[in-house]
């Protein structure tokens, strides 16, 4: 399922930030990786705190809007000690996001490329940093105890075209999270609604 646009859900709620991907910044090089982790949580909307969530949710419920990721910006982010090696960096380094944005990539580290990231997954296991880590390579590829997730998408994400300027804040979204962009810009209430 996609996410749905939060603007004509959220928008009036006390407590809403707006778009997720709007309050994250992330070092040149690195939008790739991040995009692919946070996934669709990055069109998401973000609240202040777990009363606003609950709040979004329930209003995203009677709309029967769809499903709607909702990311408390106050919530706290777990700190672990990630041992250093060669072409890793934890993720939370390259961004600039609310704490809970950053929560969430906790236990993410960027790596340059999958062999790094089969490199350091055995040292990365063994250190014991409290939780499974997840490395993302910088073209997005992203690496669990269970999984490998390859290959690359044809769109860019909301991250990666905002880091090129390519899209501002005021630019409305599809359902997809995608950029309306040219003659084919919509609101997206009307997109929401049907009508569009």
């Amino acid at each position: 399922e996609q996410n749905a646009p939060p603007s004509p859900i959220a928008a009036a709620l006390d407590g809403v930030r707006g778009l997720v991907g709007d309050a994250v910044q992330v070092k040149s090089g690195f939008e790739a990786a991040i995009a692919a982790v946070l996934g669709p949580i990055a069109e998401g909307v973000l609240v202040e705190d777990r009363d606003s969530a609950f709040a979004v949710a329930g209003a995203a419920r009677d709309a029967d809007a769809g499903v709607v990721d909702i990311v408390i910006a106050a919530a706290g982010m777990m700190h672990p000690q990630f041992p250093a090696l060669p072409g890793v960096v934890p993720a939370r380094e390259v961004v600039t996001a609310p704490e809970g944005v950053l929560g969430l990539l906790s236990y993410v580290v960027v790596v340059d490329d999958l062999d790094t990231a089969r490199d350091a997954g055995p040292a990365l296991a063994n250190a014991e940093l409290g939780g499974p880590t997840t490395p993302v390579t910088r073209r997005g590829e992203v690496y669990t105890e269970y999984s490998l997730r390859a290959g690359a998408g044809a769109s860019r994400s909301r991250l990666e075209l905002a880091a090129e300027g390519v899209v501002t804040t005021e630019q409305p979204f599809t359902a997809r999270g995608e950029a309306v962009v040219g003659d084919d810009r919509r609101d997206c209430r009307e997109q929401a609604d049907g009508s569009g």
